[in-house]
């Protein structure tokens, strides 16, 4: 984790984020039990988004136009938490789980040391049981930022992600504040990452929106237009249906005639 002012401030830390990435060196921006969450495909835990980012993106994608930033919403804070606060539960019990496992280890090493006033010296430390991730949740601060991830050219990796060109982003950061060694000021640790493209489904940021994302939007919308005029139907083309040729009626009139007979 990287030291900022008391409070952190939204433009700079997205960017310190994505340089971070970027450069591969995202590890010392997390928190242990840290979420990850990129285009849908969530990554739990800090080895593990790690390893996902070097992997997927390191090398492969590049952020470039992350210039605007400030802080998530009261209303949008509510759906992150309510979103994502049962998985952070889930990465707080594995990481009790295996700190107990690992507990358990050193202990059984030192039953069968030779040395018994040492293991006497020792007594059986208790684990405390994760806080509900509700708590630690409310204890996050959010931010959103919004770019661009550009595919890198010259990159030779084949496989994985493919998400075109570009891909124009918003990104929500969750972090919280932790106190530091004196005389360092407190750190923060990023400990929850949403990468979601634009334009959203719902309009939950408050970013104002810019002229990339309404052309986005507006090219939607055309190539949304085009093909409803392309059916040609009563309430969706701009041009009415062509009338019926009159040698189609004619075929039309021979065949009840020959009904009727």
């Amino acid at each position: 984790p990287r030291p900022f002012a008391d409070v952190p401030n939204p433009r700079e830390l997205v960017r310190s984020f994505v340089s971070a990435v970027d450069c591969g060196m995202v590890r010392a921006e997390l928190g242990e039990d840290c979420i990850f969450s990129f285009f849908g495909r969530q990554v739990r835990g800090v080895a593990a988004t790690v390893g996902y980012v070097r992997s997927q993106l390191l090398g492969r994608f590049h952020h470039v136009r992350f210039n605007e930033a400030q802080v998530v919403s009261q209303a949008n804070e509510l759906i992150l938490r309510e979103r994502f606060s049962r998985y952070f539960d889930l990465v707080r019990r594995r990481i009790c789980e295996q700190k107990e496992r690992e507990r358990a280890s050193t202990l059984h090493l030192r039953a069968e040391s030779d040395d018994e006033e040492l293991l006497g010296r020792c007594p059986e430390q208790l684990v405390t049981p994760p806080r509900a991730a509700s708590q630690d949740m409310e204890l996050l601060s959010y931010v959103e930022g919004r770019g661009v991830l550009e595919s890198q050219q010259d990159s030779h990796y084949h496989g994985g992600l493919d998400l075109g060109d570009t891909v124009h982003v918003h990104l929500t950061l969750g972090y919280r504040r932790i106190p530091g060694l004196p005389p360092r000021r407190p750190v923060t640790e990023i400990c929850l990452m949403v990468y979601e493209k634009l334009p959203l489904k719902l309009n939950r940021s408050t970013l104002p929106q810019s002229s990339s994302s309404r052309g986005i939007r507006s090219g939607v919308r055309m190539r949304s237009s085009s093909v409803r005029g392309n059916d040609h139907t009563d309430d969706e083309s701009d041009e009415p249906a062509p009338a019926p040729s009159p040698a189609r009626r004619g075929v039309r009139r021979t065949l009840f005639a020959n009904a009727a007979d």
